[in-house]
């Protein structure tokens, strides 16, 4: 095959090549990825909006950590039936 052949019919190819997938992806790629970036931002927001909530749960949580084990104790020293936490099982 000859050089200049080569040197025409590469080229040619590869734009040949790109116009296609460019027609193929122009149009309707378009209205694709503006919808997926629209549900990617609707998905950060989702995430920031939680943010806030999560942090009221670990200062719930790490006061329950402190706090917890003595108030249930002493909740249940007043009812009937339970046993100190020292008593052994009959």
């Amino acid at each position: 095959m000859p050089i200049w052949a080569i040197l025409v019919v590469v080229p040619v190819a590869v734009l040949l090549g790109t116009v296609l997938l460019a027609s193929k992806n122009g149009a309707s790629g378009r209205p694709h990825s503006s919808a997926a970036l629209s549900e990617t931002e609707g998905d950060y927001k989702a995430r920031q909006d939680l943010i806030p909530k999560l942090e009221e749960t670990l200062k719930v949580y790490t006061f329950n950590r402190r706090e917890g084990p003595g108030n249930v104790a002493v909740a249940f020293s007043g009812v009937p039936g339970t046993r100190a936490t020292g008593d052994q099982i009959p």
